[in-house]
Parts: structure tokens; sequence; C-alpha cells
């Protein structure tokens, strides 16, 4: 008998929308990707963010209520998640998933055992269980697992000079509207003195939301050689949050968001180690 290795499977695809608003000097940005995330019975929109380690985050958590094991799943991707009863029925209320406001998060621990695609272009998101990115076309990823950052893991991609690797930065969905944003002062001067081309950048003062506060920040477009997988940062929105809350247990370039892939495809093969970026 001829055996005939299976062909991979298709993903399931759902739809995503962006929230737009401004942004420092930008108009009309893509600042938040969301998607219906079934709930048990219920249909939620939950931002969908890389950034977050753990598979899901509730707005305003319940901690002092008994749990519930529900059933949460997105494009075929499901998982048992420990809900509070205060969280469930405020997510079952009129002021709930029925509202259509954002409801929390969903982090990269939600697609660990598979393949979890970004098509930036058609706005939607598509899941494969088990790894599906051959090593030929696609780039190594860093699944990082700290400890005391408890579950999940942070999708770690490498920043190229040219053939030289110049550091690691977080894949992170929840940045839309930044390009990079660089985590150390030095390497901020350091971009604005030389990748700057013909003229020196204009630099703005904002403050941005990350990790549930507001942090002052600076941002300037740069001319950048820096390359992110198999594709070219180019002109590039830098940012710099001398504040920034998040605090890797391993040294970081910085936080790597969706402003540079505009239209591109984007899949993250966690059990395989992988990432791709077709244009």
């Amino acid at each position: 008998m001829l055996l005939v290795p299976a062909a991979l499977a298709a993903p399931n695809w759902v739809p995503i929308t962006f929230y737009h608003g401004d942004f420092a000097h930008w108009h009309d940005q893509r600042l938040a990707m969301l998607a219906e995330v079934q709930v048990g019975e219920l249909h939620c929109q939950m931002q969908i963010d890389t950034g977050l380690n753990d598979a899901v985050h509730w707005q305003a958590p319940e901690q002092d209520s008994p749990e519930e094991k529900v059933p949460v799943q997105i494009a075929g991707a499901s998982w048992q998640v420990a809900i509070a009863k205060t969280t469930l029925d405020r997510l079952a209320s009129p002021q709930g998933c029925a509202s259509g406001a954002k409801m929390g998060n969903i982090g990269t621990g939600f697609f660990e055992r598979g393949t979890v695609t970004f098509d930036l272009k058609a706005n939607r998101l598509g899941y494969e269980e088990g790894s599906q990115l051959a090593v030929a076309q696609s780039s190594p990823l860093i699944y990082a697992q700290w400890p005391n950052w408890g579950w999940g893991g942070f999708p770690l991609v490498e920043i190229y000079d040219k053939e030289q690797r110049v550091g690691l930065a977080l894949f992170d969905t929840g940045s839309a509207a930044i390009g990079l944003s660089l985590m150390s002062e030095a390497d901020w001067r350091r971009a604005l003195a030389t990748h700057t081309g013909k003229h020196k950048p204009s630099v703005a003062q904002l403050k941005v939301p990350a990790w549930d506060k507001l942090l002052p920040a600076q941002t300037a477009e740069i001319s950048s050689p820096w390359q992110a997988g198999s594709l070219p940062l180019g002109k590039l929105r830098l940012f710099h949050a001398p504040e920034q809350g998040f605090k890797p247990a391993e040294p970081l370039m910085g936080v790597l968001g969706l402003q540079s892939f505009g239209e591109a495809t984007i899949a993250l093969d966690i059990p395989g180690r992988r990432w791709q970026v077709r244009p």
C-alpha cells in the first residue's frame, strides 16, 4: 500500500478588524487588532496581542470569586480557561460581550500549539494545529518563556543590518501603530544619528498606552537599513519610551509593531520556532 504524506491543512480563517484613531501626529492609524472570540456560548470582541505571553487576559479581571472552566476558541484554537464567576457574569451582562466593547486580550500562549497567521491585506486571522512552515521559506523564531512571567511565551525575532544580527525584538500585534520601539536610550540616539537619510528627523513627544499606563515617549521617522525576517524595515516609525513598563528577562533591541508590515501576511509557527513574512 502506498502511503502519501498528507497536505498541510488550510488555516481556519476568521475576520479581524482594526480600531483606528490618531497617534501622535499621524491620523487614522491602526491602533488595535480585534477579533470575535467564542467564550462558552458568548461571542466577545477581544484584542489579539502577541505582546502578551499568556493565553487570555480579561479587562478588569476578578480574582476573588469561584472559578469555572469555560471553552474559549478562535479560528480552531481552543482552550479550557478558568474564569472567575464575577467575570463571566460581567461578560454575559448587557454591558459585556453583547455591547461589542473589548472584553480582554488573546495572547501568544493561546496559539502555542500551532501556527497563527495574520493576513493584514484581507484583514483575517488563521490558525492551524502543529508546525506548518518550511525551514527554507521562513526565519528563526524564539519563543521566550522566562521564569516568573507565568504561562505562555513571547515571540522574539531577529533584526539584521545587512547580514549582521543587531538584536532581538518582540513581535507585538498589540503595538499596531508603531514600527520599532527601542529599549535603550543609547540605541535611540545612535539610530537618530546614523540612520536619518538626508534630513534631520523631527522628533515628536507623545504619551503611549502600555501595560495599563500612559507613558511619555519620543518618535521619529528614519531611513532604516534594518531587516526583520525577509522584510526590509526601510522607512521606519521609530519610538523610545524611557519609562517603558515592559522589562524583559533578557536584553532586547526593542518591540516590533505592525506599522512596517503594511498589508503583508505574517505567520508564527510556534512549535517549529519559525516565522514568515509574505508581501
